[in-house]
């Protein structure tokens, strides 16, 4: 059965079901004493304020350790989330609210911090429960967008299939329109939305041969395979003096500029005429505190979004695919932004008619801090035929009881209107295979959202 969490509770657990269909285990706070074998833990506080704890130790209901040489002590009840780094690269995060007596804790992978602006959260129903499957319209806080995601933690139930959307955040989502689609495919591939809804089946996975930042750094290790091991993600929270240093600077000055660049090359069948890359990517948190730290200094929403979209558009919601042809560098396509909370495959299609070689070389400019990057892989074959059902809304309820059903139907500017802590449940009639081939299912959403409250949540400089 579906809960309602508190603010912070709910973003320091329900959070971390980023790594796709995992469950998360809720341990009491006499259990937090994990902690203390720590050398040093990373504390965000409910207020905003972010300190490195060294030597911390669990004192009752409060973490003790030294800041800067010292004593520091902060009660369970302040505290946002706590990030651990274990030395078998297991993360565990402990996230507590004002009121709230126990700790939620998940041992896997995480893919990025609990962060407090976003978008609507899609829970799939899997047959036992509603687990996080997507987080939607990221982005879509500067113009009203339509996204396309695959959902799948999805699982049939008597002919019905069931979703929940819930807004987690301090902020107000307009939601125009809503649909779940199936897509009967051939068993051997896979399927990909575009931006634009167009579906791209994948059949073979190209893994890259080489991998490095332009410095020098080898990064296959990290991208050749989606393991939980992302790019960009250590360097964001090891060095948290030398971020605060350079933040205004670099919101001021150069915000936001490409700084890491990535060099990518994928061995390539001479027939080959279209590549298709696929890269299991999200934005980071960091990247949303540094925009949130520009609208702290000028204190107008309006003047940040307009100043990201036209300075920012192409680096923080989407970079560029440059191509290496014929001897210069050229754009042939983008890789789209997903939300900090879940990673998203995002899809972009290459034309590489004009590579004699035997291998693909591609350029990827990324604004520093603002992404983080799990798998990267190419597919070359020729897209296969699929056939797309939109499935029947049987019932759409919102969490007053309403019948929210015509407001989602269209795009036609009448909006389902979701406050913070608001939720909506979505039953589709299932109905059987076209051609009992195999089957997923993708979400199209149109909308948009406005954020609010947003400087008490604002990092302390």
């Amino acid at each position: 059965m579906y809960k309602q969490y508190k603010f912070y509770f709910a973003i320091a657990s329900i959070v971390l079901l980023i790594a796709g269909c995992s469950t998360t285990k809720y341990l009491t706070v006499n259990e937090a004493y994990r902690i203390s074998s720590e050398r040093a833990i990373w504390v965000t506080t409910i207020s905003g304020a972010e300190y490195k704890m060294d030597k911390p130790k669990v004192d009752g209901s409060k973490i003790v350790g030294t800041v800067y040489g010292e004593p520091k002590e902060i009660n369970f009840s302040d505290i946002a989330f706590v990030k651990l780094k274990k030395r078998n690269k297991e993360q565990i995060v402990l996230g507590a609210a004002a009121g709230v007596t126990a700790i939620g804790m998940w041992y896997g992978s995480i893919t990025a911090p609990p962060m407090e602006i976003s978008c609507p959260f899609i829970y799939s129903f899997d047959g036992k429960e509603y687990v996080l499957d997507s987080n939607l319209l990221h982005g879509a806080g500067i113009n009203e967008e339509t996204d396309y995601a695959r959902l799948t933690c999805v699982v049939p139930k008597d002919g019905k299939i069931q979703i929940k959307i819930t807004n987690e955040m301090s902020e107000t989502e307009y939601i125009d329109e809503l649909k779940l689609l199936k897509v009967d495919h051939p068993a051997e591939v896979n399927i990909i939305p575009d931006m634009d809804g167009k579906i791209h089946t994948l059949k073979s996975q190209i893994e890259p041969s080489v991998a490095y930042e332009s410095t020098g750094e080898n990064i296959l290790y990290l991208i050749s395979k989606k393991d939980g091991q992302f790019w960009g993600y250590d360097r964001l929270y090891e060095s948290l003096d030398e971020m605060r240093v350079n933040t205004i600077k670099e919101l001021i000055f150069d915000f936001p500029k490409p700084k890491k660049t990535l060099i990518l090359e994928f061995p390539k069948p001479k027939e080959a005429k279209i590549a298709k890359l696929v890269m299991n990517v999200c934005n980071t948190a960091y990247g949303i505190n540094k925009a949130a730290r520009f609208l702290r200094k000028y204190r107008d929403l309006d003047i940040l979004l307009r100043f990201a979209s036209f300075h920012g558009k192409d680096e923080l919601f989407q970079f560029n695919v440059d191509l290496l042809e014929n001897g210069k560098w050229r754009t042939k396509g983008h890789i789209h932004g997903a939300s900090p909370v879940i990673s998203r495959d995002q899809i972009a299609i290459l034309d590489i008619s004009k590579i004699q070689d035997e291998k693909v070389i591609l350029r990827l400019p990324i604004a520093d801090g603002f992404w983080m990057i799990d798998s990267a892989y190419v597919d070359y074959s020729e897209n296969e035929p699929v056939k797309i059902r939109e499935l029947e809304v049987l019932e759409a309820i919102d969490n007053n009881g309403n019948d929210i059903k015509d407001s989602l139907n269209v795009d036609d500017g009448v909006y389902y209107i979701v406050e913070e802590g608001d939720y909506a449940n979505i039953t589709f009639k299932d109905q059987r295979s076209f051609d009992n081939k195999n089957y997923s299912f993708i979400i199209k959403m149109r909308g948009y959202y406005k954020v609010y409250k947003l400087d008490k949540y604002l990092v302390k400089i």
